[in-house]
């Protein structure tokens, strides 16, 4: 046995297990109260995974067509010429 050291007890081995077991089993119940009052938030804000296609046309649509559309080869096989 080295200088300081203790030898822990059954009783004291077994109430620490108990506690950590304690701390386990809190943090569980933690983590599902949280993830049950955020499925309720979303719900309530009306959040939903998937996006909303209300019809109008998405930001990179609408740059495409105030710079000139996405010709992606710049008119080149616009005449038919290929």
């Amino acid at each position: 046995m080295t200088h300081g050291a203790h030898k822990m007890t059954f009783e004291e081995t077994r109430d620490n297990t108990t506690a950590i077991e304690a701390t386990t089993i809190e943090a569980d119940a933690h983590d599902k109260i949280v993830a049950e009052a955020r499925r309720e938030s979303e719900e309530r804000n009306g959040y939903d995974d998937e996006p909303e296609d209300d019809g109008q046309p998405s930001e990179y649509e609408e740059w495409q067509d105030y710079m000139g559309g996405d010709d992606w080869d710049f008119g080149e096989y616009d005449q038919g010429g290929y």
